[in-house]
């Protein structure tokens, strides 16, 4: 569920409380402190709502280790460095990183998504030849559907390879 409500946090005890009444299922933790993180995954356990978090280029692995163990969901890989929406580059480099992820991930059973720089259908193969268990096409996907309807629905057909059996109606 996608929440266009202005919520008021307090605290990190009040973010899973707003969360559960406005009946979101997940929550996307980007880089916050590991103290704030580990809150929130405490916060959530008993609510339901998965923890997704965040690993971005520059985590140690100790950091990693940590970030996997208060995640619920699934892991949100950053795939290249840079902002989100920038150029995705699939080399052994990200490759080793992102196998290094999963081993890490298994243990928990968590997939992990590849994100950053993902925009294009052959991004999106490139990625699942890598091995992500799932990839993340965010800054594209906005900008199709702020392009118009034709312009997003043409988007979406290019990716109808990773859909099988999604349905959606526009």
């Amino acid at each position: 569920m996608l929440c266009n409500e202005t919520l008021n946090f307090n605290s990190i005890d009040s973010i899973m409380e707003e969360c559960c009444a406005v009946g979101l299922e997940a929550v996307l933790v980007p880089n916050v402190t590991v103290e704030n993180r580990k809150k929130l995954y405490q916060e959530s356990l008993n609510t339901g709502i998965e923890v997704v978090n965040f690993i971005g280029i520059h985590h140690s692995e100790q950091e990693i280790e940590e970030i996997i163990r208060l995640t619920t969901g699934f892991l949100y890989l950053q795939s290249t460095e840079g902002s989100t929406g920038g150029q995705f580059i699939g080399d052994t480099r990200s490759k080793e990183r992102l196998l290094t992820v999963k081993k890490k991930a298994e243990i928990y059973g968590l997939p992990v998504a590849l994100g950053f720089g993902i925009n294009t259908p052959d991004d999106a193969k490139l990625a699942a030849d890598l091995g992500a268990d799932a990839v993340i096409v965010g800054t594209s996907f906005l900008k199709a559907a702020q392009a118009g309807k034709e312009s997003f629905i043409e988007y979406l057909e290019g990716f109808h390879l990773f859909l099988e059996g999604v349905r959606c109606t526009l």
